[in-house]
């Protein structure tokens, strides 16, 4: 039962093709999605510099609470 099972089954080594182009799709889509969110960062790369720049104290505030935050998450 589980012989004749198998030998219907189709295989990556008896399909390479369709493999192939599903690795191609798969591969071109990956690459939009990463050009999509590197121009996305890009955007907000910059407008976290602006706000930075008009509220330093802020920006200390805020980096001074993060490393208190990760400071205790490491001590446990």
């Amino acid at each position: 039962m589980s012989t004749e099972n198998a030998a219907r089954r189709p295989t990556a080594e008896k399909q390479p093709d369709a493999c192939a182009c599903d690795h191609h799709g798969f591969e071109r889509e990956l690459r939009e999605v990463r050009a999509r969110w590197l121009d996305e960062t890009k955007g907000l790369r910059s407008e976290l510099a602006r706000q930075a720049q008009q509220h330093p104290l802020a920006t200390f505030g805020v980096a001074f609470a993060a490393g208190l935050l990760v400071a205790r998450a490491l001590r446990r």
